[in-house]
């Protein structure tokens, strides 16, 4: 074996005992009810397992604002597997996110990045305290389907460049649309490609421009973005069913003006950098502000600005900050709230991808400047110890929050609402105050009620539902939850009255109409709704 698949193999093996080691954990873990339910528990096309029936159903219809018929298929074959025997799920979840983890080192040891810089940043990868939603929570198989395809179709396009097949050609289209049908945020692998082209691939590398005829140099460069064509011809397709599906999570977003989307997008730009630094303060969901504060703002342009400034100064002497840093604006733009999905300002989950780009920033400068010392390398190898070990207590930290619903849910609550202890401490017949609240808060209030109403804690849930209700008028599976947990409680009248309300503003609502006949003859706690995100 050579030395250069000694350490490869020797690198694959430690981080995925440092994976296990981190989120083995999640292996004990339950499903939690924002997504998990609607996906798979109550999803009968997925919860039935795979059939001809409903493979079909993955490609031609779309639920819960998703049209993503491969990560539908991956859900089948675990319930084929593991039934909803949850931890079976957390399992595949773990087995993805080490695959990626060892093919994005492959890729950068393919494309001849240093062996160690490589492995720092596949580790980073594996164990950033960012990735835990991606990983744990099992309703985003998509990121690690969609990262697993992008990785492959990465790796055989560097193979074709140094071929230039039409089957290798074939490969990269294939791995491209599987990717595109895992996740739609994949749209912008095409345009990855083209920085990959960049760097590290070189094919951008013409030597003095003055002494290469325009006509030749622009056949060059014409043939790159020619390449790309069949792609984005798979994105604006995939582009187009997106649009089409997720008009309801479109709806159910903040209405929110062109400026307000682009203040929003800037500062969230701005947060996603600083949590890739210091992941402090994660949560499930993260609410809109009603308002950003103009510091914010000012904070974010100059950080924006000034990095991006720096990439340009350094596009031919350090050609992997540029491609690191647009890597990063490019891959989150389908995320950044400019098209506004749901009530959230940032997702952890959006940082899969894009996270690689500043790794592939920040890694290879480190390495390079410390490498000039004359013991530069133990000092980047004490450094990234310290960095790696760090995150992955952090992480691990984390992940324990993910056990149930329940759990994140209050941890997420502790963290976006200052006023949540409080709340918990009032007297159990003390009513909540929404006045002054961030009005996005309604969906961790709301999901956090329906998971201690299905644990029978009803006195808790009604509390919370009561000022979800408040949080957000217009939700009426909220006012029916409250109905039932009313019920529960032997407030009969009470969940009548709150029914009856239902069905004034939206006659046709079959579910209000159903709870309210069933408890006529007999109140009882039914299963409650869950919000997708």
């Amino acid at each position: 074996m050579s030395t250069l698949n000694k350490n490869f193999l020797l690198s694959a093996i430690g981080l995925t005992v440092l994976i296990l080691f981190v989120y083995g954990q999640s292996l004990q873990f339950d499903f939690i009810s924002f997504d998990d339910d609607a996906y798979i528990i109550r999803n009968q096309h997925v919860n039935t397992g795979i059939s001809a029936a409903n493979i079909h159903w993955a490609f031609t219809e779309s639920h819960s604002s998703n049209w993503h018929p491969v990560t539908w298929i991956s859900h089948m074959l675990d319930v084929d597997l593991f039934g909803l025997n949850a931890g079976g799920h957390h399992a595949t979840n773990l087995i993805f996110h080490s695959l990626n983890t060892l093919l994005l080192l492959l890729f950068f040891r393919l494309v001849a990045i240093n062996q160690l810089a490589a492995t720092t940043m596949a580790a980073l990868f594996a164990l950033h305290p960012m990735h835990v939603e991606s990983v744990v929570w099992i309703a985003e198989r998509k990121d690690m389907l969609s990262t697993f395809f992008m990785l492959l179709t990465m790796i055989a396009y560097s193979r074709y460049v140094r071929q230039r097949t039409i089957a290798a050609y074939g490969l990269v289209l294939l791995f491209c649309a599987l990717g595109l049908m895992s996740k739609t945020m994949l749209v912008t692998l095409p345009l990855l490609l083209l920085l990959l082209d960049y760097y590290p691939l070189k094919r951008f590398d013409l030597g003095n421009p003055g002494t290469i005829e325009p006509v030749i140099l622009m056949k060059r460069l014409g043939w790159l973005f020619a390449e790309k064509i069949p792609l984005l011809l798979l994105a604006v397709a995939t582009l187009s069913i997106a649009y089409q599906t997720q008009q309801d999570a479109m709806a159910t977003g903040a209405i929110l003006s062109l400026k307000e989307k682009l203040i929003n997008a800037l500062i969230a730009y701005s947060h996603y950098m600083t949590k890739a630094i210091i992941p402090g303060n994660l949560g499930i969901f993260y609410p809109h502000p009603a308002q950003w504060p103009v510091v914010e703002l000012l904070k974010a342009m100059v950080i924006l600005v000034a990095v991006t400034f720096f990439a340009v100064w350094h596009i031919r002497s350090r050609p992997y900050i540029i491609v690191g840093w647009l890597w990063f604006l490019g891959t989150l733009v389908p995320v950044i709230g400019l098209i506004q999905i749901g009530n959230q300002y940032m997702a952890d989950r959006y940082s899969y991808i894009p996270y690689i780009g500043l790794f592939l920033m920040l890694i290879p400068l480190l390495f390079e400047l410390l490498n000039k010392l004359t013991r530069g390398k133990q000092y980047y190898i004490a450094i990234v110890v310290l960095l790696i070990s760090v995150y992955s207590i952090s992480t691990w930290q984390y992940v324990t929050h993910w056990r149930d619903s329940i759990s994140i849910f209050g941890h997420t609550l502790r963290i976006t609402d200052p006023n949540y202890e409080y709340f918990l401490g009032m007297a159990t017949d003390a009513q909540p105050d929404s006045s002054g609240m961030l009005a996005g808060l309604w969906t961790s209030y709301y999901n956090m009620g329906n998971a201690l109403a299905a644990r029978g804690r009803f006195q808790e849930a009604l509390r919370h539902l009561d000022l979800a209700t408040q949080l957000a008028p217009h939700l009426l599976k909220a006012h029916n939850n409250k109905a039932l947990v009313l019920a529960a409680l032997g407030r009969k009248q009470e969940a009548i009255d709150v029914l009856t309300q239902i069905l004034k503003v939206q006659p046709d609502d079959e579910r209000a109409r159903m709870n309210l006949e069933n408890l006529a003859r007999e109140p009882s706690i039914m299963a409650p709704e869950s919000t997708d995100s």
